[in-house]
């Protein structure tokens, strides 16, 4: 499959790179076809622009798996849109607030969680807006909106499919879901306090309001805002910045799916360091992420993951 097109579309004031727009198959008299858009965030200190050839393998590796459901009932295309993290590429208005405790930054704490969950609210926008923008004539019908995220893109990721009903399929992509975990190791390591006027008493009831392992993820229910949802996550198994860890007791506990579910939930510990992680990008994650977005879910064979492929009901075996 060779590398899709992008077209820079302006959302008022805001540019995002839209991802596959000239690879979209033609219409039938049968009404207007489906399109899945697809919403993908970078890390901190990146940019859209350094994404662009993650966001071309996904893309490609995702059509690639459609290829093979040609002929079933239901074949969406796929757009992939990237757009700048707020305080990040063409938005960035304070490189420091990028920068940690280490790097001199003393609001690092607080920067960050605004930075993605910010971000999760642009995401949130522009579902709004962005179809009216690309199919003015109703030329599309979106019919699921998806989210992936690297790093700090992966936390708004998360944040996104915590608040936002409508993405009904996310890959948080070294990311975690959980900022107090984050943040007692980090504030620990830095040598600053896990308290004000590091951490702030109003960020902390903000934390504990919002952030989505604060929410209701155990319940089988509509009250949990990940239930039905399909989530692949792969983390680092020597991952020193956003350690498994962090995640772990989310991960164990979320539930998807009903009791004894075969629908596969899990992709999470790859057996590699944060460096191999972002660079290399492992077939288990695009492998995975590809068959989500296709719409074909992710087969079991070739993950080299401690807890690989699993059904929802196997990850609530192994917690009794």
């Amino acid at each position: 499959v060779d590398p899709p097109s992008c077209t820079t579309i302006d959302v008022a004031g805001t540019p995002v790179n839209v991802y596959g727009l000239s690879e979209l198959s033609r219409g039938s008299h049968g009404g207007a076809p489906e399109v899945c858009i697809t919403f993908h965030m970078h890390g901190r200190t990146g940019s859209a622009r350094r994404e662009i050839d993650l966001v071309c393998e996904l893309w490609q590796h995702a059509v690639g798996e459609r290829e093979g459901l040609q002929g079933a009932r239901r074949v969406r295309d796929l757009l992939i849109v990237s757009f700048d993290q707020r305080n990040h590429g063409h938005r960035t208005t304070n490189e420091l607030g990028q920068r940690t405790w280490k790097e001199g930054n003393a609001t690092h704490g607080i920067d960050q969680y605004a930075m993605y969950h910010g971000t999760a609210m642009d995401v949130s926008y522009l579902m709004d807006l962005l179809p009216a923008y690309l199919f003015p004539n109703g030329e599309r019908i979106v019919s699921l909106f998806a989210v992936t995220g690297k790093s700090m893109g992966g936390h708004a990721a998360w944040h996104v499919l915590a608040h936002d009903p409508r993405v009904r399929v996310g890959v948080p992509f070294i990311g975690m879901p959980d900022y107090e975990k984050l943040l007692a190791q980090r504030t620990k390591t830095s040598n600053v306090n896990d308290g004000p006027p590091v951490v702030p008493d109003t960020l902390r009831a903000l934390i504990r309001q919002i952030d989505p392992a604060k929410q209701p993820y155990r319940e089988a229910s509509s009250s949990n805002p990940f239930y039905g949802k399909k989530i692949c996550i792969c983390c680092g198994e020597d991952d020193k910045l956003v350690r498994f860890s962090f995640s772990e007791e989310f991960i164990r506990g979320r539930v998807v799916a009903p009791p004894n579910s075969e629908r596969l939930a899990v992709v999470s510990r790859c057996l590699c360091s944060r460096t191999r992680v972002t660079k290399s990008r492992p077939r288990c994650w695009l492998s995975a992420a590809a068959g989500l977005l296709s719409g074909r879910w992710p087969t079991r064979g070739g993950c080299p993951c401690p807890y690989g492929l699993v059904s929802h009901a196997e990850l609530q075996a192994s917690m009794s």
